[in-house]
Parts: structure tokens; C-alpha cells; sequence
């Protein structure tokens, strides 16, 4: 904490959580993720956002759980 700027030391406890997923060819492992992400507890009950990168050839199975969960998917 010696080491924070005066700007950032009244925002120190404020943790700034978000999950950035790279899949592929994985619904199975993806769906379990989401899971658990929705089953996990966030200090002060904020939302997490949650962003997914894919490449275009990504199946169609995953790009369903993508679409099934409540964040935008990222194509590239």
C-alpha cells in the first residue's frame, strides 16, 4: 500500500474482477465453466462481465453455449 498513488489509495479494497475466455471446440468444458462462474460469490454481489474469443471456424455446439450465456462473444 506505500506504494499507491493518493488517487488510488481511497479504492484499494475495490477488487475489479473480469473473465476473458478463449474457446474453441470445448461446449462441454465451456458449459461447466459457465457454471461455475454463475455459481460462484462475487464481493458486494457485483456482476462479472465475461467476454469470449473464438476463432470463426468455432462448432456449432459452442458457439450455442456461448449464445445460451448472458455475455457477448468476441469472434476473431
Amino acid at each position: 500500500m506505500a506504494t499507491l498513488s493518493p488517487t488510488s489509495l481511497p479504492n484499494w479494497n475495490r477488487m475489479r474482477i473480469s473473465v476473458n475466455t478463449i474457446t474453441q471446440n470445448r461446449a462441454k468444458s465451456l458449459r461447466r465453466l459457465l457454471a461455475s462462474l454463475r455459481n460462484t460469490y462475487y464481493v458486494d454481489d457485483e456482476v462479472v462481465p465475461i467476454s469470449f474469443n473464438m476463432d470463426s471456424r468455432v462448432d456449432a455446439a459452442t458457439l450455442n453455449a456461448v449464445n445460451s450465456s448472458d455475455a457477448e462473444p468476441v469472434l476473431m
